[in-house]
């Protein structure tokens, strides 16, 4: 009786698993075409659009789904929406009971995503609208379910972006993803990693850290060779641009939490390398090299922004100007209308101050770059070219004084140099120095056209200026030279602005030597700057009279076609390592009469105080060693003769042409050496000179 019910209670848990079993198993073979068939009639009223799929593979037992060849259709049930080759996902299942959802694998290959933006609407709003609900009674919470999410892969994926108002496409491949684990409850870190190329060149890397008990993250960003030309349609919504390209390169760490999402602290480098940005004419408006950024450290939160390094090498810009409108003017889009915007809520003067924006940057480099600046409100168009511009600055800070220095090239071979120092929190209180060399007068002649009628033919000038402001008061030193300024004959055809005789001005102003020395001090509230013109009327009126009673006139030279003084004497400071701006003035006079006559010798001898010089460099050296004093004084002698030669030399005259005497020991003006000029002349010039 026993061994009966036994076996009958053995059998009927037998029966219920295999029933079981069987319906599991008959669940896994003929789920699969029915949910294919379910979703390919049906998904149109569900998510309207038209989802297809090839295969779908189910594995009860294990927890595995499969999903391939799935394709979801735009709602003019052509166009590709969203598809993939391959959807892969495994399953804990007994960890349900656990209230745990455990997925060991979530595997999509090779996705493919088109999203396109009209103003407002994308491809997919109808989609969001038809989900979306009305805002039911909130239910008293549950206990939340566990969510581990393990293995994640995105394979080759491809996204698809194009916003048909602004024109632009945006278009990203071989899009993969990994995600170790991502939990969705407990104290745990997920780990995302997401890489991916774009289609006009460029490579991502991101690696993200998130804590969802605490919000925190630390998010790794490389980016490679991005090509910023992606936005350019957005720009051209403010800015008159054509073309727009370069290549961005960054490798940042941002660590901050989504409860405060502004407050991120970043570190990094950032670059960016063939800028160039043309006009709608596509001429060039602007471009640069590369930029380089080293960032020490931002918190937005406490207002630091640490740079170790900015560098700028390779700046390009040309600014323009025609009176009714410049550069900047046509390169800004024109607002008709303005939206108003809701009024600021007031800040306390006392929030505002509470923490000030802390900026530091450890070196500051601007190289290789230049300016060009076009003036088309003359009658003359004036270009002038600042090539070779150099800045640096070290320990540059918002609140602590530091110091800058500038170099520059000025139209044809002038020199710029510049020093500042000051603090960019206290402009009350600064110096700074500006020198200006051997630029070629003549490059400004259209000014002198537009406003007086006569074009500047020739000239060097010189500037040069002391600025010292305290407490805003300026007192500054500015010195004018100039030398050989030439005029030519009026312009008869024009009306000019001002009816001044320049040539008679120039004629005044200009001492013996030709040289105009001007000293303009100005002082006084640094928002009215002043000068004074009682230094320049009085040397004007000396200088007059020493005119009159000028030397005559030397007939040697006038037959080589130079004035009377090309080849007088020229002052020089020994001890100095270069020439003045007279100086190069008067050799290329002399250049000038040598390529007219290339049989003239020209011979060149330096004169020296001999007792004087080594007073000189007795007291520069600190010693009494003759020894040293007189080698010294070989050194500048010989350093000047050669200087010399390679002058000569780069400006085409030939070496066969040029002979260095010995140096003369005789007695000079205090303080100065002289370099004496003479030619040797051919039978044939001699003759013309008789003539």
């Amino acid at each position: 009786m026993w061994k009966f019910f036994l076996k009958k209670g053995v059998k009927i848990p037998l029966i219920v698993i295999g029933g079981v079993l069987l319906v599991l198993i008959l669940v896994n073979i003929i789920a699969p075409p029915i949910a294919k068939s379910y979703v390919k009639n049906h998904s149109k009223d569900i998510v309207g659009r038209q989802i297809n799929v090839d295969k779908v593979r189910l594995n009860i037992f294990r927890g595995k789904v499969s999903l391939m060849g799935v394709q979801a259709l735009e709602a003019n049930d052509k166009d590709n929406f969203v598809s993939f080759d391959k959807l892969v996902v495994n399953m804990s299942v007994w960890r349900l009971l656990a209230k745990e959802v455990r997925l060991t694998e979530i595997t999509l290959v090779q996705p493919k995503v088109s999203i396109w933006q009209e103003g407002k609407t994308f491809n997919f709003t109808d989609i969001i609208k038809r989900f979306s609900k009305k805002d039911k009674p909130k239910k008293k919470p549950k206990k939340p379910w566990a969510i581990d999410l393990r293995n994640i892969t995105l394979d080759r994926g491809s996204v698809v972006y194009r916003d048909l108002q602004r024109d632009s496409k945006f278009d990203t491949r071989d899009l993969s993803l990994e995600v170790p684990r991502l939990y969705f409850s407990g104290e745990r870190r997920s780990d995302i990693g997401l890489n991916l190329k774009f289609a006009d060149g460029g490579d991502l890397a991101v690696k993200l850290l998130y804590g969802l008990e605490d919000n925190n993250y630390d998010l790794h960003i490389a980016l490679k060779e991005f090509s910023v030309a992606m936005a350019k349609p957005y720009l051209k919504e403010f800015l008159n641009i054509g073309d727009f390209n370069g290549k961005l390169t960054a490798n940042l760490q941002v660590v901050g939490c989504l409860e405060h999402i502004l407050d991120i602290v970043a570190k990094g480098n950032v670059a960016l390398n063939n800028l160039v940005v043309n006009t709608q004419e596509q001429k060039e408006l602007a471009g640069i090299g590369q930029v380089k950024v080293n960032v020490g450290e931002i918190d937005t939160r406490n207002k630091k922004f640490y740079f170790d390094e900015v560098d700028v090498s390779g700046l390009r810009f040309v600014y323009e100007t025609d009176g009714s409108s410049n550069t900047i003017s046509q390169l800004l889009v024109k607002r008709d209308t303005l939206k108003k915007k809701p009024a600021k809520e007031t800040v306390s003067e006392d929030t505002m101050r509470s923490r000030p924006v802390d900026l530091r940057i450890g070196k500051v480099a601007l190289t290789e770059s230049s300016v060009t600046y076009v003036d088309r409100t003359l009658k003359e168009s004036f270009t002038l070219p600042i090539t070779g511009i150099t800045v640096s600055a070290n320990e540059m800070s918002l609140s602590a004084p530091f110091e800058a220095r500038l170099k520059a090239v000025i139209g044809d071979g002038g020199q710029l140099m510049g020093n500042w120092k000051g603090s960019l929190a206290d402009m009350s209180n600064q110096n700074f120095r500006v020198m200006i060399q051997n630029v070629k007068l003549k490059d400004f002649s259209p000014f002198s056209v537009h406003y007086l009628a006569y074009p500047i033919t020739g000239g060097l000038l010189s500037f040069s200026t002391k600025d010292v402001i305290k407490n805003n008061y300026i007192d500054s030193e500015n010195k004018v030279d100039i030398y050989k300024c030439t005029v030519g004959s009026k312009m008869t055809n024009m009306k000019p602005e001002y009816n001044i005789p320049l040539k008679a001005a120039v004629y005044i102003l200009s001492d013996r030597k030709d040289k105009i020395a001007i000293d303009l001090p100005v002082s006084g509230d640094i928002t009215s700057p002043n000068f004074s013109f009682k230094k320049i009327i009085f040397k004007t009126l000396i200088n007059f009279l020493v005119k009159v009673v000028a030397s005559p006139i030397d007939m040697i030279i006038k037959a080589c076609g130079g004035a009377e003084d090309t080849f007088a004497d020229v002052p020089y400071v020994l001890t100095e390592k270069s020439l003045s701006s007279e100086t190069y003035a008067r050799l290329n006079s002399i250049i000038e009469v040598m390529k007219a006559k290339p049989e003239m010798i020209l011979t060149l001898q330096q004169s020296v105080n001999m007792v004087e010089a080594r007073e000189q460099f007795a007291r520069q050296l600190s010693t009494t060693d003759s020894v040293a004093i007189a080698e010294a004084i070989q050194r500048n002698v010989a350093h000047h003769d050669m200087m010399l030669k390679n002058y000569f030399a780069t400006q085409g005259v030939d070496a066969s042409s040029v002979e260095m005497l010995p140096v003369e020991d005789k007695k000079t003006p205090k303080g100065k050496s002289i370099l004496s000029f003479g030619v040797k002349l051919p039978p044939s010039m001699l003759d013309e000179v008789e003539e």
